[in-house]
């Protein structure tokens, strides 16, 4: 009797993993035109990197306590992703920080200049991950200015300086060369 109850628990579990390692989602974000880079001119005290995500956007979403979190989707769109991480003691409770920025722009572009409110044509996207209640999650960015100019094989030159509104931050600016891989 024992034997028989072991070999099922068995057969269980071994039908429950090849199920779960079978699963997949139907549409996944195209990790394969991404392209991940070191940005030269960032503060001292951390490391910031730059990323290229083709057949993305970004939603900003609310939880059931009304605290914001960011969502990558599918989309027709790239998205331009930025992210400061400062360096910290390690063991430090509570020391993660960072600063994420994306832009979102039609993969056809070949000149932006927005300012204000009209970032969110771009659904510029301030992000502050950190223990820091009330001073954390994600939000349009509406003051600054974004310029963005194609020059040659699909290279573009990227400035942006922004405040985000009602929080404190380090990243205030990004100027960045960066090109897209065509498909």
């Amino acid at each position: 009797m024992n034997i028989l109850y072991l070999d099922m628990k068995i057969i269980c579990i071994l039908i429950v993993s090849i199920m779960a390692l079978n699963c997949k989602p139907t549409k996944s974000i195209d990790t394969q035109n991404k392209t991940h880079d070191q940005v030269k001119d960032c503060p001292e005290d951390g490391n910031c990197t730059f990323e290229v995500l083709t057949n993305s956007a970004f939603e900003i979403k609310k939880d059931e306590y009304g605290l914001s979190y960011g969502k990558l989707v599918v989309s027709d769109k790239t998205l331009l992703r930025f992210e400061y991480i400062p360096n910290t003691p390690e063991n430090t409770a509570d020391g993660q920080y960072n600063e994420l920025i994306y832009i979102e722009i039609d993969p056809d572009t070949e000149m932006l200049d927005l300012k204000d409110e009209d970032l969110k044509k771009a659904n510029v996207t301030f992000g502050r991950v950190c223990f820091c209640p009330g001073q954390n999650g994600y939000y349009p960015v509406t003051k600054g200015q974004l310029k963005l100019s194609k020059l040659k094989d699909n290279s573009f030159e990227l400035s942006l300086n922004f405040r985000a509104k009602d929080l404190p931050q380090v990243i205030t600016q990004i100027n960045k060369s960066f090109k897209l891989e065509q498909p």
